[in-house]
């Protein structure tokens, strides 16, 4: 499954990395409806937040370019900087 895969490698070279041996503390499991085979991705607790900032974000940048947003990427606050996910 492409999101599966697209996640795992995402993970695997960001700062959130899987700590190799550690027990994960979420797993995200996905099946693909086409085949019915379950896909998953181990996260540590690092991961798992990092993950769910990205994804906080990327919903407030999605509202922001709406009409009646304020046009402001969340992930960079409006300075167009690549940069740390801020918190």
């Amino acid at each position: 499954m492409a999101l599966a895969a697209a996640l795992r490698e995402l993970l695997i070279g960001s700062r959130a990395s899987d700590g190799e041996g550690l027990a994960p503390a979420v797993v995200l499991a996905m099946t693909d409806p086409a085949t019915g085979t379950e896909h998953t991705v181990a996260l540590q607790p690092e991961s798992a937040d990092w993950l769910t900032r990205l994804t906080v974000d990327s919903i407030a940048s999605c509202r922001n370019a709406h009409s009646g947003g304020n046009g402001l990427c969340a992930h960079c606050r409006g300075t167009g900087r690549a940069g740390l996910v801020q918190q």
